[in-house]
């Protein structure tokens, strides 16, 4: 019963066979699988190494946010053609993410971020510059996004980035994963349907709204049905007659 989608992607066909494997049981969603794949990866992948890493536990615990703060940086980076991933700057970012989550200060930042970052390649999570997996980059990007903007309730900053975001194709994983987060805990459709009018506006849109939908449960009727409609109005407009 697992979704085509996932299915048809080789990467995360495997990820759920080592979710299968692990647990003999298969997520229910697309945000569970990825939460589970990466959970499972970077917590459980490699252990059976034995690797000897020397790393603060309290950086360990930190981990996660850590990662997030990584992944958002690089994937705003990628999403620009001015400027590019390099060691040096990944290192400035995971000292600066110690730094402000107390786990390091200005004199020894830069040390423990060799470190870590030492660490996530050793355990095949962060290599030459990248995360070793695109789920690891898209599922902490998202987390990023939840844990510091809109748990923080910074409505305005998280209508920002959504609507800055929704019509590249490169970031359509990280807001469905997003909107799954939010969507996951909510007892009614006042955000998502917040969420949904604040980008009906933008055409451009469309494509997201109208495949983001069906994988959402706390939304309402009315908003869904002005996502359909406004998409057909606008197809029926752009469409030359001469078309097919």
């Amino acid at each position: 019963n697992v979704d085509n989608e996932l299915l048809s992607n080789p990467l995360l066909l495997s990820l759920i066979v080592i979710l299968y494997r692990n647990n003999l049981k298969i997520p229910d969603s697309k945000l569970e699988i990825y939460q589970s794949c990466t959970n499972t990866l970077v917590d459980k992948w490699d252990a059976s190494k034995n690797l000897d890493i020397q790393i603060d536990e309290k950086i360990l615990q930190k981990k996660e946010p850590i990662l997030s703060d990584l992944a958002f940086w690089q994937y705003e980076t990628l999403s620009s053609s001015n400027t590019e991933v390099t060691y040096h700057k990944a290192k400035k970012v995971v000292s600066q993410s110690l730094v402000k989550k107390k786990v390091a200060d200005e004199d020894n930042c830069a040390q423990l971020a060799e470190v870590f970052l030492n660490y996530a390649q050793k355990r095949s999570i962060y290599f030459d510059n990248n995360f070793t997996h695109k789920t690891f980059l898209e599922y902490y990007t998202a987390f990023w996004i939840y844990s510091n903007i809109e748990l923080k309730h910074n409505i305005v900053e998280r209508n920002k980035i959504i609507k800055k975001y929704i019509s590249n194709p490169f970031w359509s994983i990280v807001l469905e994963l997003l909107l799954n987060m939010i969507d996951k805990d909510q007892p009614d459709s006042d955000i998502l349907d917040e969420i949904i009018n604040e980008n009906i506006k933008n055409p451009y849109s469309y494509p997201f709204l109208v495949y983001i939908i069906p994988n959402l449960k706390n939304i309402s009727q009315e908003a869904q049905e002005s996502v359909y409609y406004n998409s057909i109005k606008y197809l029926i407009n752009t469409t030359s007659s001469s078309e097919k």
